[in-house]
Order: structure tokens, then C-alpha cells, then sequence
């Protein structure tokens, strides 16, 4: 079995290819999937498919963009 858990901004922007400076800018406008438990304290946690999704989308995004 895989990784069922991506702990931390450093550990998750490292897997997404973004600084984890960004995480919670992309948490809030609804681009990745991540959360913290409890009312903004904690460490971010993601599930690898939700970050595998996000790379899906940006891959696509810009893709498209090439191609035109």
C-alpha cells in the first residue's frame, strides 16, 4: 500500500512542485484539496491522489495553452 497521507506545506508543495509558501492560497481559492484539523491551527494534510489531481490539472491547464 501507498502513502495514505501527505503531512506538512514543505512535504506537500514538494510533491506539487509549488513553495510552500503557496499552499494555503491554493487551499483557499479551491484549486488543492487540503485542510487542517482544527480552526486554522495545525499541520496541512493532503491525500496523494488529491495532490496527483492537482498536477492532472495544471498539466492540462497549460497543455491546452501550448497547443492553441
Amino acid at each position: 500500500m501507498g502513502e495514505l497521507l501527505v503531512k506538512g506545506a514543505a512535504n506537500i508543495a514538494s510533491k506539487i512542485g509549488v513553495g510552500k509558501d503557496n499552499i494555503g492560497d491554493l487551499v483557499e481559492s479551491g484549486e488543492l484539496v487540503a485542510w487542517k484539523e482544527g480552526p486554522g491551527k495545525g499541520t496541512w494534510r493532503a491525500l496523494p491522489e488529491d495532490l496527483a489531481d492537482f498536477v492532472r490539472r495544471r498539466r492540462d491547464k497549460h497543455v491546452k495553452r501550448v497547443q492553441q
